[in-house]
């Protein structure tokens, strides 16, 4: 009975092709996670710190030491740490379901607002990147992933709800309820993850006042807010609650954004530096970044190119072709609106001017989204530290990739109309560069896979490294360790909480990073703790100063790049 039920289920070429490029997808994001590429750094670890404290029944409900940044993933971790065991490969699974989980919903959201072949093209150009890109992917630090596909979501529903008709039978009304609530509960799990989610948020909610206004003052505002509060509902006990002047989650995101633009002259360097250095590397460009994170936070990264001159020539220009294509795309889907509403008043009652009308208006919401992003990251305080690394900041980008490619599809479909000589030979021409152009793109982002996948063979050998450092400490029975914040909770998760850690300033001083307390309460409270940071920061002096001061006898070795001092 089963055989004679297979063979009614029919997959397409077109759908074959979508199942294979998100295999492939899922594909290099483990096998890339299982060669420890990228390179682990603290944030990520303090997520797998977090979820071995879940297993042992903490509850936490913000990132450590971050009062607006959700746990999800420490959550996911946990589940993924009983089958797979404590590693960054079972750490990092739950961000490939979920990236696999936001490729799943584009499709269907780039084939609701525009065709199935663009939707294969969107996956296929999101499924592969650049290292900045791909280790965004795959990097535990917090709220990205999940932005990315809440984002998405909160898009799709808001779609389906104004592209199907109301009312009908109680079956659909019934389910456009449970649609309304699924955008409210994605909306709220967004917010509880990372406010980075709020334009999406914002814009897609306009789609729903706009053409489900009716249905939302007719109760359908009950399932969507209820549901809204139960994705929050961590969020909202934390800030219900009493705290410190100051910490709840509002405060201390506003208090990150730093001030507006102060002149002219100050927007003027915001705008630079994010064309500069963010917009490339979060867009994918693969000419002249490195991977973010190699263990340690560079303080040289903005220059780790071999050639700066050529290097900012290259990342302004693919910084302008983006702005380009993004208002040529605003552009395009305003004048098509703007035909498609003039036609409707011209003929009234064509219900295909409507459906197309109501399309074009998502698109341009999912635009304004995007435009929103990038308004919001250049008025914050990114771009006067490390514009690169702060790019993520504007990882909602990605949602809007459709939007952007929309226009040089629709520049490469050839046209058949009885057209003169000059406007044929016109046509060809534009038909020939858009075709260009999206060819180029592919290529651009492949290049960039394929120079991550080189690096797989120095991240085996860091992993190796890393596993030797921690079997040394242990071997000479250094359990307590004073360090830098890039190295201590990357140590502690590594070590499975063998090695206890405390983050120190440069002048020795508790550092700000200490992300959950009692370790460095552990770490403080034995008088023989060691000092090890990695060669040339400059610790030594003041280590050798502060051992001398004590009185303490010490001695001192190099272990892989670091320097030890361990209290006799």
């Amino acid at each position: 009975m089963l055989c004679s039920d297979l063979k009614y289920i029919k997959i397409t070429l077109h759908e074959l092709c979508v199942l294979l490029v998100i295999a492939g997808a899922f594909g290099l994001r483990v096998f890339l996670a299982r060669e420890y590429w990228p390179l682990p750094n603290s944030d990520e670890a303090t997520i797998g710190v977090m979820a071995i404290h879940i297993q042992h029944g903490e509850r936490p409900i913000f990132f450590y030491g971050q009062n607006y940044m959700g746990s999800l993933e420490a959550y996911i971790a946990a589940m993924l740490f009983y089958p797979f065991g404590i590693t960054i490969f079972a750490l990092r699974l739950g961000l490939i379901i979920i990236y696999i989980l936001f490729l799943a919903s584009m499709y269907l959201l780039t084939r609701t607002l525009y065709s199935k072949n663009v939707a294969l093209f969107t996956v296929l150009i999101l499924s592969i990147g650049s290292n900045a890109i791909l280790s965004r992917q795959l990097s535990a630090i917090g709220g990205y992933t999940e932005t990315l596909l809440f984002s998405a979501q909160a898009f799709l529903f808001a779609a389906w709800l104004a592209l199907s008709p109301p009312g009908g039978p109680l079956k659909r009304r019934l389910w456009r309820l449970v649609g309304f609530g699924a955008w409210g509960l994605v909306v709220g799990l967004g917010v509880w993850s990372d406010l980075l989610i709020v334009p999406f948020a914002m814009c897609s909610f306009c789609v729903l006042l706009l053409f489900c206004w009716r249905e939302l003052a007719r109760g359908a505002i009950i399932p969507l807010v209820i549901c809204l509060v139960i994705g929050a509902l961590p969020l909202i006990s934390y800030n219900v609650g009493p705290k410190d002047p100051g910490q709840d989650s509002w405060s201390v995101l506003e208090s990150q954004q730093g001030q507006l633009p102060q002149s002219f002259d100050d927007l003027k360097f915001r705008v630079k530096q994010t064309v500069t250095f963010s917009l490339p590397v979060i867009t994918g460009s693969p000419f002249c970044h490195r991977a973010e994170y190699t263990g340690l936070l560079l303080l040289g990264f903005e220059t780790n190119s071999p050639d700066t001159r050529r290097c900012l020539t290259i990342d302004r220009g693919w910084s302008v072709s983006y702005l380009s294509l993004f208002f040529i795309s605003i552009c395009t889907t305003a004048f098509a609106l703007s035909k498609r509403i003039y036609a409707v008043r011209s003929r009234i009652g064509i219900r295909g001017e409507k459906s197309s009308i109501t399309r074009n208006t998502i698109q341009l919401t999912l635009l304004a989204s995007a435009a929103l992003t990038l308004v919001l990251f250049i008025r914050s305080q990114a771009m006067f530290q490390f514009p690169s690394v702060y790019s993520r900041y504007m990882i909602g980008l990605w949602v809007a990739t459709p939007a952007l490619l929309w226009p040089l599809w629709m520049g490469a479909r050839a046209t058949r109309s009885m057209l003169s000589l000059s406007r044929q030979v016109l046509s060809l021409v534009r038909v020939s560069i858009c075709q260009g152009l999206l060819f180029l793109i592919m290529v651009i982002f492949l290049f960039g896979t394929l120079k991550t996948v080189k690096e797989v063979p120095a991240a085996r050998i860091a992993e190796r490294q890393e596993q030797g450092l921690i079997n040394t400490l242990l071997k000479v029975h250094i359990t307590h360790i004073y360090s830098d914040y890039w190295v201590c909770d990357r140590i502690e998760f590594q070590s499975l909480e063998r090695i206890t850690c405390g983050s120190l300033s440069h002048e020795l001083s508790p550092s700000s990073f200490n992300r959950y307390e009692p370790y460095y309460s552990t770490v403080s409270h034995d008088s023989n703790s060691s000092y090890m940071f990695p060669a040339g920061l400059g610790f030594e002096p003041q280590i050798e100063k502060r051992l001398k001061q004590q009185g303490r006898r010490y001695r001192t070795f190099a272990v892989d790049g670091y320097i030890v001092y361990q209290p006799m």
